[in-house]
């Protein structure tokens, strides 16, 4: 019997692990737009010569969208981290991802900083400023936040990815 007991306790326990090294995170993607003026790849491209019409394909692509003569919107997926884990960090991180959802992102921010107040080690929280500052156009607060939550979450391909795109196309 005290065999079967402990058996029991010790599937469980293994169950309860392994629920909780999948389940932790769900994501909700968002669509960023970022417009540029290509004229002056154009102008590098052929010399400084901006009359010269240059394949642009660095813009091509179902991420493009051709908006005026030299400029273009290219779109962005960025992901939202929401947190199945019942701390207060997580609560108030998962209320910020559902205002920024709803394009409320001053609210989104205050809620994201208070949640790095609580847990400061909640690499969730980081990513998602990373998005609202990179909404808000300060790409290198942006990358600061992205770096955080990727030395916070190794593994997480969704962290991974915001931070390693998170410069497509800075170099305006």
């Amino acid at each position: 019997m005290d065999r079967l007991l402990r058996n029991c306790k010790i599937r469980l326990l293994c169950a309860v692990l392994a629920a909780s090294a999948i389940g932790c995170y769900s994501y909700a993607p968002v669509r960023l737009a970022r417009q540029f003026d290509i004229s002056c790849y154009h102008e590098k491209m052929n010399g400084g010569d901006p009359e010269k019409q240059t394949d642009a394909r660095v813009f091509s692509g179902s991420n493009v969208e051709k908006s005026k003569k030299n400029e273009h919107v290219v779109y962005h997926k960025r992901y939202f981290v929401l947190s199945s884990s019942h701390t207060s960090a997580a609560v108030i991180n998962n209320r910020g991802v559902e205002h920024g959802l709803r394009g409320e992102l001053e609210e989104a921010k205050i809620l994201f900083l208070d949640a790095v107040k609580k847990d400061a080690n909640f690499g969730a929280v980081y990513n998602n400023l990373g998005i609202v500052y990179e909404i808000f156009g300060d790409t290198e607060k942006a990358f600061e936040m992205y770096s955080k939550s990727c030395l916070l979450e190794p593994d997480n391909d969704y962290v991974r990815r915001n931070f390693l795109y998170s410069n497509d196309g800075a170099h305006e």
